[in-house]
């Protein structure tokens, strides 16, 4: 039997972005180890409704750039009791730089593009915590982790891309830098109040990514693979659990070794 304090039991985990790869995957981790889990991403997603058990999971449509959808979720959610203590940040605008097939070379990079990510990874962001962070103050157990990346930290390494058609961009770099800078200030901010704050920063998750581009990037990481969606559950539970009670404003690396170099 494992350790009571790796539970999720009793919490209630709010997940942005729940119908993307890594959202689908931490779901069913998230339940399995106890907790209540409330998806919402800015699609319809019949397929996870119909997965999960309505007593452990429930979805919602919500856009989070918009504040008016996520405070009416937030009123839903305190009518059947179903408000979060624990909020994982995890949507995303996309990381590839290249609009219709074409890369996108810096200097003409699309304005349209760099708002989108402005708008999504840190707008969207913000707005989540300012909605739900008056009822989080009052649980005095509350946890926010947020999706940063090995971007957020260092460079991209040019190099790796080569041809492949596969290339991050200057816009998830800057905002997912700006995650790690949100999170220590609200982990300062909220202290005080009992609430936890900390960032994951993952590496590449495998995703049938071709060749050369493959090879070329795990050359990178010193555990020689790619990761899973299933790699970085771990990771969550433990941050959203009680085994983590003194654990905020940090960023927790979840790379295989790619930062450590």
């Amino acid at each position: 039997m494992g350790s009571p304090k790796f539970s999720l039991d009793g919490k209630t985990v709010l997940i942005t972005g729940s119908c993307g790869k890594l959202g689908k995957v931490v779901i069913g981790h998230l339940i399995d180890a106890g907790a209540r889990v409330i998806g919402i991403d800015i699609v319809t997603a019949t397929d996870l409704s119909a997965e999960y058990s309505i007593s452990n999971f429930i979805y919602r449509q919500v856009d989070i750039t918009s504040k008016g959808e996520l405070v009416s979720l937030a009123a839903e959610l305190e009518t059947i009791n179903w408000l979060p203590n624990v909020i994982i940040n995890n949507a995303a605008a996309g990381q590839v730089s290249f609009i219709s097939g074409d890369l996108v070379d810096f200097t003409e990079f699309p304005d349209e593009v760099w708002q989108k990510n402005l708008q999504v990874n840190l707008s969207g962001t913000l707005y989540v915590c300012q909605v739900f962070g008056k009822h989080l103050e009052t649980t005095n157990d509350a946890s926010i982790i947020n999706i940063s990346s090995t971007y957020g930290i260092v460079g991209c390494d040019q190099s790796i891309y080569g041809d492949s058609r596969l290339n991050s961009s200057i816009a998830y770099a800057t905002t997912k830098s700006g995650i790690i800078g949100f999170t220590r200030y609200l982990a300062a901010y909220w202290g005080n109040k009992g609430i936890r704050v900390n960032a994951i920063a993952p590496a590449g998750i495998y995703n049938n990514q071709p060749e050369p581009f493959y090879s070329n990037y795990v050359r990178k990481i010193m555990l020689g693979r790619m990761g899973e969606a299933s790699d970085i559950s771990g990771a969550l539970i433990y941050l959203a659990s009680d085994a983590a009670k003194w654990v905020t404003g940090t960023i927790l690396s979840v790379d295989g070794g790619y930062v450590a170099w």
